[in-house]
């Protein structure tokens, strides 16, 4: 016997604060080895809600049966561009670090403490495969997405994310190396001003002259050489590194520039290309690069 999709809004407390997420479970009964379970981080401003109805990962759960996740952060003071103070949502990472009211005594709440509550209650609730957790996030969610593929390793095994970079302060050697996808439009103005090009460039080995020092910073902490082997589309460039220096374990670590793309999670509506189904075929390590979306008809095989 099948059941509807089922979206729970949950509450748990952590450190004395309500903290608010949704959980979509599929229909039907549960995979052999237990529900995947997919992650979803908003951006600046966002909630839980919004990427609830426009990312697509919900959908992607129904017809691939995975259990998909979307939290809502926590609203703070911070400077907008314009140096104004707004309070606004954001993830507690080096984004919100950097960026938040400095002469306000704020008490940034631990981010990956409530991603490891919520891990523990769906562990609880569901029957889930822990062994396949997956994360995703979009520009501050896209940061925090970093940061917890350094800080939270035990729990997932790979992360895909869009318009957002991993930032030093967030940098570190992981206990654990993941699999790492970083996407980002040529017309995001957010990169515009940060890299100092408008818009980025595209084509060949154009936006490494902006982009390599955010690559080798991942690379580092990866433990990856930045020998790369290259998949270029009408509308994406895709530089994939999968070369572990001496002494470090296989892994991967790929970038994606998406021609056109302005600051959005593209979803199939904003941009042809829908990242809940490529970044799914990333957390299910085979990665088909095509020329309607990444590249060339080739596999690759991720390691695990």
């Amino acid at each position: 016997m099948s059941f509807a999709q089922q979206k729970i809004v949950a509450k748990i407390k952590v450190d004395s604060v309500d903290r608010e997420f949704i959980v979509v479970k599929p229909s039907g009964a549960a995979p052999v080895g237990g529900y995947p379970v997919v992650f979803m981080f908003h951006g600046t401003s966002g909630d839980g809600e919004k990427f609830y109805n426009i990312s697509g990962w919900k959908e992607k759960g129904e017809v691939e049966k995975f259990i998909t996740v979307f939290p809502s952060s926590l609203a703070y003071c911070v400077l907008n561009e314009a140096g104004q103070k707004i309070y606004t949502t954001k993830w507690n990472c080096a984004d919100l670090v950097v960026n938040q009211c400095k002469d306000l005594n704020q008490n940034l709440k631990d981010d990956v403490k409530f991603v490891r509550k919520m891990v523990d209650t769906i562990k609880a609730t569901f029957n889930v495969n822990p062994k396949k957790f997956f994360a995703s996030g979009f520009s501050n969610g896209s940061v925090f997405t970093f940061k917890l593929a350094m800080d939270a390793t035990d729990i997932f095994e790979a992360v895909a994310t869009a318009s957002g970079p991993l930032l030093s302060l967030d940098s570190l050697k992981p206990a654990k190396t993941v699999r790492i996808w970083n996407t980002l439009g040529t017309d995001d103005p957010l990169f515009e001003d940060y890299l100092g090009v408008s818009p980025l460039p595209f084509g060949g080995d154009s936006i490494l002259t902006y982009y390599n020092s955010l690559i080798n910073r991942v690379l580092g902490c990866e433990g990856l050489s930045n020998n790369d082997n290259k998949f270029y589309s009408p509308i994406t460039n895709t530089f994939v590194y999968q070369t572990p220096l001496a002494g470090n374990p296989n892994t991967i670590y790929m970038f994606t520039l998406m021609k056109g793309l302005t600051h959005e999670y593209p979803n199939g509506v904003n941009y042809p290309i829908v990242d809940a189904d490529i970044f799914w075929n990333f957390f299910n390590k085979t990665l088909i690069l095509e020329n309607s979306d990444i590249s060339t008809n080739s596999i690759l095989n991720c390691y695990p």
